[in-house]
């Protein structure tokens, strides 16, 4: 018995995932507001559409500084400074035993939508920005959830 218990807490503790992305929008000329999402190129949901993020590191102090990190490694955008982490707002967060996660919402004020590229860790195959009320399919599961709940908190 005590063994079987050890190979569980074992599994369980190589299987926990800590990580958190960012859900990053925008309004065009007419002041429409648009999310920015990335078409994922290697699996876990390769083919998705989703927004940027991964796994907390050891070397991140919270789950902001994590969020930062993934983004500026996955997505560059022109015209836009580095975000700090005061600017981004919790959107949600899904906390179980063994996977926490924590999106949050980064708006970006500039005049017209800014130009995004792949960066240098390439887990997009491409970049794209989309009406919050054209969400495209096929999507990770959060993504929808994420654009209700950051475009419900900015009206």
């Amino acid at each position: 018995m005590k063994r079987n218990v050890r190979r569980f807490y074992r599994i369980v503790k190589k299987s926990f995932y800590s990580g958190a992305g960012i859900l990053v929008s925008s309004s065009d000329a007419d002041n429409k507001i648009h999310v920015l999402l990335g078409k994922r190129k290697y699996n876990p949901h390769k083919g998705k559409w989703s927004i940027p993020g991964g796994r907390k590191n050891r070397e991140d102090a919270d789950f902001k500084t994590a969020a930062l990190r993934e983004m500026s490694e996955e997505i560059v955008l022109d015209g836009t400074q580095q975000p700090r982490p005061e600017k981004l707002t919790p959107v949600f967060t899904f906390l179980s035993g063994v996977f926490n996660w924590r999106t949050y919402h980064l708006h970006v004020d500039t005049p017209a939508l800014p130009q995004a590229v792949c960066g240098r860790d390439k887990e997009f195959d491409q970049l794209q920005w989309f009406p919050v009320d054209q969400l495209p399919a096929p999507r990770h599961w959060g993504v929808k959830t994420a654009v209700r709940k950051a475009v419900k908190r900015a009206q």
